[in-house]
């Protein structure tokens, strides 16, 4: 997981994201980012409740993004604000495919 001080938490902060950061898309996420003016990177998750349902499985997801997160934050090139929205139709996918999505989108963005 990823500790606290690189989590992003704050409305002003997301809307930062979402305003003036680029966007990139695939099959299972919404990648926003921009760059940050701090010494290390900060990371939140979005997964809306309508398109799963579960509570369990929703943290499941976020769980295994944000340990995805933490392995890339700490030799990450540029330190940027990553805000990662999740697409419906990774309900019923390995964890192991949305690993390796994630680190296709992140190194398309030049994160990782």
């Amino acid at each position: 997981m990823l500790p606290k001080k690189q989590r992003i938490k704050l409305k002003k902060d997301f809307d930062f994201v979402f305003r003036s950061g680029k966007s990139l898309r695939n099959v299972f996420f919404i990648l926003k980012f921009v760059s940050n003016n701090r010494s290390f990177c900060r990371g939140a998750v979005i997964v809306q409740a309508k398109f799963v349902s579960k509570a369990v499985t929703r943290n499941k997801i976020k769980r295994t993004i944000f340990g995805v997160l933490s392995e890339i934050f700490p030799v990450c090139k540029d330190k940027v604000d990553v805000v990662i929205i999740v697409q419906p139709n990774i309900k019923n996918q390995k964890p192991s495919e949305v690993r390796e999505s994630l680190f296709e989108i992140l190194k398309k963005a030049n994160i990782a």
